[in-house]
This record gives C-alpha cells, sequence and structure tokens, in this order.
C-alpha cells in the first residue's frame, strides 16, 4: 500500500496562515434588547468588539499620541447623528477597572470590559460601549455596520530610547454587519384622552407657593417630571384642563431640563 504524502512545510505554514485571517483574530458587532420597538421608545443599543487577547498583547502597535488600552479605531460615525433617530446624552461613567480605552470616530472613549470569551479555543477580550436613542417616527431604524481598525507587527526590535519596536507593520481591519429595528407608531387603543406624548416611565411632583392666595392674585406653580423616557419631546400637561384647576387662567410657563423637567 502506497503511503499518503507528507505535508510539505509551505503547506503547513500556509495553513496556519489561514487561521490567523483578521476575522479570525478580531471581531465587533452592533445588539439591541429586541428587535422591535415603539416610536419614542428608549434603544438600549450596544456596540461590542472582541480581539484576540493574546494576540492584542504580543502583536498590535500603539497607533496614537496617548497609550490606549486596546489600541484600535472603531469606525461608526452614525452613532453620533443617525437619520430619524435622537441620541440621549451619555452618562459619564465612573473610572473602574472594568473601563478599557481605544478610539471611537478618531476621539478617544472609554469602554467596558465584560467577562473574556472563549472563541474557536481562542481567549478574546471584549468591550462594549453603550448608547440610548430614540426614534422619532415608525418605520425602518438602520444601523451601518462599523469597522474596526488595527495595526500589527510579527516582529519587533528592541532600541535603547524607543523601546520594543515593530519591524514588519501591518494593517488590519475587521468589519461588522447591518443591522437595525422596526419601529411601530403609538398604539390608538388605551390611549388616554389628554395624551400629549410621554412615553416611558415618569414621575411627577408639584410646588406651589406657601403664601395664601386671594382672587385676582397670580401664583407660581412647578411641576418636576422625572424618570426614563421621551423627556425633552413631549408637550407638558395642560393645567387648565385639569379638575380643580378650572378657575385658574395659565399666563404662560417656562421651562427647563436639566435631568428632571420643569
Amino acid at each position: 500500500m502506497r503511503r499518503a504524502a507528507l505535508p510539505t512545510l509551505w503547506a503547513l505554514i500556509t495553513a496556519l496562515n489561514a487561521q490567523n485571517t483578521d476575522e479570525t483574530r478580531a471581531f465587533i458587532e452592533v445588539e439591541t434588547a429586541k428587535p422591535e420597538y415603539f416610536a419614542q421608545e428608549i434603544i438600549h443599543l450596544r456596540l461590542r468588539f472582541g480581539i484576540d487577547a493574546e494576540f492584542a498583547s504580543d502583536n498590535l502597535i500603539q497607533l496614537f499620541r496617548n497609550k490606549l488600552d486596546i489600541p484600535v479605531r472603531v469606525e461608526a460615525p452614525w452613532l453620533e447623528e443617525l437619520p430619524g433617530a435622537i441620541f440621549l446624552p451619555v452618562a459619564e461613567s465612573l473610572e473602574t477597572d472594568t473601563q478599557a480605552s481605544f478610539v471611537l470616530n478618531n476621539e478617544n472613549v472609554e469602554g467596558t470590559r465584560l467577562e473574556d470569551r472563549q472563541v474557536g479555543g481562542r481567549r478574546f477580550t471584549i468591550v462594549e460601549i453603550e448608547r440610548r436613542l430614540l426614534a422619532e417616527s415608525s418605520g425602518a431604524l438602520t444601523f451601518p455596520a462599523p469597522l474596526m481598525q488595527f495595526a500589527y507587527a510579527t516582529r519587533f526590535t528592541e532600541d535603547f530610547l524607543q523601546g520594543r519596536v515593530p519591524a514588519d507593520r501591518n494593517d488590519g481591519s475587521v468589519g461588522g454587519s447591518d443591522g437595525g429595528v422596526r419601529i411601530k407608531p403609538l398604539p390608538e387603543e388605551g390611549r388616554p384622552a389628554d395624551f400629549t406624548g410621554a412615553v416611558g416611565r415618569f414621575t411627577v411632583q408639584a410646588e406651589g407657593g406657601t403664601d395664601p392666595v386671594t382672587a385676582g392674585d397670580s401664583t407660581k406653580l412647578i411641576l418636576h417630571i422625572e424618570g426614563k423616557g421621551n423627556l425633552r419631546l413631549f408637550a407638558p400637561p395642560r393645567l387648565e384642563a385639569k379638575p380643580g384647576f378650572e378657575a385658574f387662567h395659565v399666563y404662560g410657563r417656562i421651562e427647563g431640563i436639566d435631568g428632571t423637567r420643569r
């Protein structure tokens, strides 16, 4: 019986290189909690990327003036402006051991490090950022595919002044997939007669003057509205239409929003 020929060294190298493409070293993805939302319902969107932890430690090159925890650039310009959507302010995150810096759309940002993930026998470092947005109207809301770029080397030299210097820089990139959600119009059934567009969970607290008010005098009433939802987008309650306010005439109102609408 004829023995099968052993693979050549070149074939082995080719096979190993095929297992070390950009797509096997890294990934990037966009995720929402569910596929459908109502118009002006808060959408929690997570952009997440992962990179082979050993590859990141041994081969990635710092490309930016400020040293980054994960020296990659994520391109997702629609995270700053997306037609049909309104982005809510990003909450400031506390500095913790779970934060990791990288570049997002040419700006240094902090992401949250999640638990490492095993993929194909490799340990991946996982970083995630979250954005909150509101869809302005019903229809399809599309998230274009994000892109992650990085540079790496397979050989390094030691320099007295610069330390570890890459000898064979390579540029890599990996793309995600287009995503999106379906936005449904607000249901008509069960809608209150005085509904003004508030979508979410809110609490309302009233604050009035302490002095007695006589007929013909004016007074000030402050309503504090806070909660999770489209706080900036709905019309405030019309007090003159509420029971108990028939005898009052509303001269006007002044609004301010700073975490609470009042």
